[in-house]
């Protein structure tokens, strides 16, 4: 993300000084960037591929003349950041704005309407989990006692930009790092559920583990779920095949503190959930596929903690589908 300022003065009739922040419009990116619903979007303009945040006179989009000299300008939801990747990411902006005499930036960047929060650098970071979004706003103060006529909104940063979205999974959703949608969703098919184990007899079968479980079709036996969960197994088949009897592990890196909800899952056959290796409920020894069960009592998880979900496929020798499906929300 980059941005440009112009030269001259602000003024409500004209702004050959403009705003103009430069995003790549790419809805197939793993982080997207675009404008937000709602009215301040349309300072959002995209062109050739590229949107760019524009106050000037130039934005056909809105009626106005640019931003006003020796005013406060405040601007809600403006762009927003989503993570349409298949991890959580930690997400912030890198930018350079100017500062006025007393060294105090003239520029500011803050998230969902709330100006008291800030999400310029690391420290600032929010948590996106997979599928969730926020919207950046930005408020100028160009207050002729803390700004002179030619000064830069945003300083030239390195590479030339002035405002850098950054996405980190490394550093997303440590604990209290602030959540930018609502509650991350942890179901099979969305967040990154790990087969850590097989049954001897599979492993000509599966790759070596652990390894990305797999988001399957499922036979029509197999009850879906109201949420945005998907069934997944180890070998990606579907039903489709007899798949040996044993166990079959799936774990889930917990990726941040707060409160583990499990809204339903489902298993073929059946299953029993373990949080740092303790057991937290299941099937009760049952088969899970025909219809979705829900129990598992709420748990409080930190950053790092294991979610653990143990299928055991007992079908006889000439073996049965077997898959896994969790719905759950971390609060």
């Amino acid at each position: 993300m980059s941005g440009t300022v112009g030269s001259g003065a602000f003024t409500s009739v004209s702004a050959e000084r403009t705003v103009s922040v430069a995003v790549a419009d790419d809805p197939d990116a793993f982080l997207s960037l675009g404008p937000c619903d709602g009215p301040n979007g349309d300072y959002v303009t995209v062109e050739g591929g590229v949107a760019s945040i524009d106050l000037s006179p130039s934005n056909t989009q809105v009626p106005g003349s640019g931003v006003n000299n020796d005013a406060v300008s405040v601007f809600d939801d403006v762009f927003e950041i989503a993570n349409q990747g298949t991890q959580p990411v930690g997400v912030w902006l890198d930018a350079a704005p100017a500062t006025d005499r007393n060294g105090d930036p003239v520029v500011e960047f803050y998230r969902n309407g709330d100006r008291s929060t800030e999400i310029i650098g690391q420290g600032n970071a929010v948590c996106l989990g997979v599928g969730e979004d926020i919207c950046v706003g930005l408020r100028t103060d160009t207050r002729s006692e803390r700004f002179d006529p030619g000064d830069r909104l945003l300083n030239l940063v390195s590479g030339g930009h002035e405002l850098i979205v950054n996405a980190d999974a490394t550093v997303a959703c440590d604990a209290g790092t602030p959540t930018g949608g609502g509650p991350l969703r942890l179901n099979t098919g969305v967040a990154d559920w790990q087969v850590v184990e097989v049954p001897q007899s599979a492993t000509d079968d599966a790759p070596s583990t652990p390894y990305d479980a797999k988001v399957v079709d499922p036979p029509s036996a197999w009850a879906t779920s109201e949420a945005d969960a998907e069934w997944v197994d180890p070998f990606g088949t579907g039903g489709l095949k007899a798949d040996p009897d044993g166990a079959y592990a799936y774990e889930l890196d917990i990726p941040a503190s707060g409160t583990l909800v499990v809204e339903e899952y489902g298993s073929d056959n059946p299953v029993e959930f373990f949080l740092n290796a303790s057991s937290i409920g299941g099937s009760g020894g049952q088969s899970a596929f025909g219809s979705l069960r829900s129990g598992v009592p709420d748990q409080t998880v930190s950053s790092g903690d294991t979610l653990r979900a143990e299928v055991t496929n007992n079908s006889g020798s000439s073996g049965n589908p077997t898959g896994l499906l969790v719905a759950a929300r971390l609060e």
